[in-house]
């Protein structure tokens, strides 16, 4: 499977992500901006962009960026409580995801770029705070072309 496309790179990590639940301590998988969460902690999968140049001679360079939310659940516990639990999410998805820096050869590297914790407000609950952190993943790869 090439990950060429940025949607092939999102099925393959929801994949690797979805099978690997239950050790990052995830209740739900979810990609492309799912809007229904069923339980938390969650992780969505967002869109992203991706850039391309010529690198060679019948190369692309591609890089993929891609926001992966990770959502806690609503603010009911304490500040201190959600950030240490929300802390440890986040640490062992990005360690997770960069435990393979080629994804088994598929990219030439891999890595979290940023990381982005705060608090989002569903539109259809506006009286809801949801305990959040967005984390940026980009993946560098060639790609042959005739």
């Amino acid at each position: 499977m090439s990950l060429a496309r940025i949607e092939d790179l999102i099925e393959y990590l929801l994949d690797k992500v979805e099978d690997n639940s239950i050790s990052l301590g995830l209740k739900f998988v979810g990609g492309y901006d799912d809007k229904i969460i069923t339980d938390y902690p969650a992780v969505i999968f967002g869109s992203g962009n991706t850039t391309k140049e010529v690198s060679g001679t019948h190369q692309y360079l591609v890089q993929h960026n891609l926001d992966i939310y990770i959502q806690h659940a609503e603010a009911t516990q304490s500040h201190r409580q959600r950030s240490l639990e929300m802390l440890e999410t986040v640490t062992r998805l990005v360690s997770f995801l960069e435990a393979d820096k080629t994804l088994s050869d598929q990219i030439i590297f891999g890595y979290v770029v940023s990381e982005r914790p705060g608090l989002i407000q569903p539109r259809s609950t506006p009286s809801v705070f949801i305990v959040s952190t967005v984390i940026s993943y980009q993946a560098t790869l060639k790609v042959v072309f005739v």
